[in-house]
């Protein structure tokens, strides 16, 4: 099992968490902020299993890049994405 974690640019997640939705994969979306000038960020959590974090990530990737796409900015960085291991997920 694998939590992943997804740091996203407030300015994305609304597209990120649609397409997650769309794709029918479970997330949870925590406000947060950080960085220089405390810019507005929401953090992801996903629970994966270890076969479907390369597919749970692109689908971030494919959000982001729809995104980018109809604003033509791409001069930062949208996300920053970290998977670790956890030892168990319940649902509940």
């Amino acid at each position: 099992m694998k939590l992943i974690i997804a740091i996203v640019s407030d300015d994305l997640i609304r597209e990120v968490t649609d397409h997650l939705m769309d794709k029918n994969i479970r997330s949870t979306k925590l406000a947060s902020s950080g960085g220089f000038l405390k810019n507005g960020n929401s953090t992801i959590l996903i629970g994966s299993e270890d076969n479907e974090v390369d597919e749970k990530i692109m689908a971030i990737r494919e959000a982001i890049e729809k995104s980018k796409n109809k604003s033509k900015v791409e001069d930062k960085k949208d996300a920053n994405i970290f998977v670790v291991p956890i030892k168990s997920m319940k649902r509940m």
